[in-house]
């Protein structure tokens, strides 16, 4: 039998909705929202991250989201770093907010 370690890792998770905050209306391709969310995560040094989509409710409409899981392996991942990319998505994908939280995963 195998000993096994636990150890403690931290788990962001962002949730962007994919309708343009003035239109109302998706106006970006889903290819189109993936790369640029790739693309502000590699400029940002994370280098792994899971995306899944998903559909949500944002005052009181029924639209496409993306939720993006961020596993910080080695603590590297600060909360200013996360408000920085939120920031910069929020510009490029003309979103009013990016819900961002934090969980404590314990792995053996």
């Amino acid at each position: 039998m195998t000993k096994t370690t636990e150890k403690t890792i931290i788990k962001y998770s962002m949730n962007i909705g994919k309708n343009d905050k003035d239109t109302h209306a998706q106006i970006i391709s889903d290819n189109d929202f993936l790369q640029i969310v790739y693309c502000e995560l590699n400029a940002s040094g994370i280098d792994g991250a899971t995306f899944s989509d998903c559909v949500g409710i944002y005052n009181g409409e029924i639209e496409k989201s993306m939720q993006v899981d961020i596993i910080d392996f080695e603590g590297k991942i600060t909360p200013n770093k996360l408000k920085t990319i939120s920031a910069n998505l929020c510009d490029k994908l003309n979103q009013n907010e990016i819900i961002t939280s934090k969980t404590q995963i314990n792995i053996f």
